[in-house]
């Protein structure tokens, strides 16, 4: 039935179906498995758990490095500067200003996601200069309005302003999703 005749041999396709549909699965199956630790690895770095968020990061970096290796595509490409991203956060919320620094600094597509996590650095350094700099740096997007309206609070109360800068990161608090943002503008409030 699924077989042929070339000469005097017959060529069974059975066989090659069957290891076609194989690998077929075995791609479908790591896809799947990859989105799960992407997704694994981003709400462990949200949630604070910075060491198990850098081991899945780092595995999944060493992977698309490999694949970028290979094929070079732009979308690989873009998901390595994200776990480089992802590496950057967690770095800076273990305090380890050096890899942070490795991490953040490989990122060149998504400047304003880098820059977004540098004014974290400056925030947590209480290095005013830097914060208004980058106050006027960062571009007004929907993406970096958090960052911005933090920023501004900051200043504020870096400033003297406490009363002012209070107010509006009180009124930011429910939207923050990552612990290290929460934990700075809680050291503002409290």
């Amino acid at each position: 039935m699924f077989s042929f005749q070339v000469g005097n041999t017959t060529v069974h396709l059975l066989p090659i179906l069957v290891w076609v549909a194989v690998v077929l699965m075995v791609f479908v199956v790591s896809l799947f498995t990859i989105k799960k630790q992407i997704a694994s690895m981003k709400k462990l770095c949200q949630n604070g758990e910075y060491e198990k968020s850098i081991a899945l990061a780092n595995k999944l970096l060493t992977r698309y490095t490999i694949s970028y290796k290979l094929f070079r595509g732009k979308n690989v490409k873009l998901s390595i500067e994200h776990f480089h991203g992802w590496l950057a956060i967690s770095y800076l919320g273990l305090s380890n200003y050096d890899l942070f620094w490795e991490h953040i600094n490989q990122i060149e597509q998504q400047k304003n996601i880098a820059d977004t996590w540098i004014v974290a650095y400056y925030i947590l350094q209480k290095d005013l200069e830097r914060m208004k700099y980058y106050e006027e740096k960062i571009e007004a997007t929907d993406q970096t309005e958090n960052t911005r309206t933090i920023l501004r609070g900051v200043i504020l109360c870096e400033e003297g302003k406490i009363n002012e800068g209070k107010e509006i990161l009180s009124a930011l608090l429910p939207k923050i999703n990552f612990a290290l943002t929460k934990q700075i503008v809680l050291s503002y409030i409290a």
